[in-house]
């Protein structure tokens, strides 16, 4: 097996490995993360919009004259974007452990983001009426904002330590450009 091959099924089985280890530990942090999001959206949602938590779904009820409209996200459709991104992190060859750190500080922050103006987007949804878990706006929502956007982030932070040399480069060939030729000039 070449160098790359390893390299790549050693991040395989990190990355495996993390995703079922942070998996576990989300599972004490996300009832704090979801009241967190809940009260959040209950200050961002339009009127007539509220946002509840029940156990580890977030429900959007809009309240009407007519009535009361219901829809429902399960929060672990938001979160494992957040896992995902945390073990692809901790998983990533070359990264030193204060990089590790910065970069998923840093995905934190962006997905969590992405999670409140997600939380925004769906009230807003609920707000007009629309019946929001069959809108494709809303399942392209969650697919791309919470399933893509983790894996574009940890490509972006990490993409120099897979290509050390850059994505551009041409490799060599051999027997051409191994050495150098002097080329001497007349004076």
């Amino acid at each position: 097996m070449s160098l790359r091959s390893n390299k790549l099924l050693l991040f395989l089985g990190k990355a495996i490995a993390l995703v079922i280890l942070v998996a576990v530990a989300w599972t004490y942090i996300s009832p704090a993360y979801n009241h967190l999001l809940v009260s959040l959206g209950n200050k961002i949602a339009p009127s007539g919009v509220t946002l509840e938590l029940e156990q580890r779904t977030i429900y959007f009820y809009h309240h009407t004259p007519e009535g009361t409209d219901k829809a429902w996200i399960f929060s672990w459709a938001l979160h494992f974007g957040l896992i995902l991104v945390i073990a692809l992190i901790g998983a990533t060859p070359g990264l030193k452990l204060t990089q590790r750190l910065k970069f998923t500080a840093l995905a934190f922050g962006l997905l969590f983001v992405i999670h409140v103006v997600a939380i925004w987007i769906m009230a807003r949804l609920m707000g007009s009426s629309v019946v929001m878990n069959k809108n494709p706006v809303f399942n392209l929502l969650v697919t791309v904002g919470c399933d893509l956007f983790p894996v574009v982030i940890w490509g972006g932070l990490s993409l120099k330590y897979w290509f050390p040399q850059g994505l551009a480069r041409e490799p060599e060939l051999p027997g051409r450009g191994s050495h150098k030729k002097k080329i001497r000039r007349s004076k």
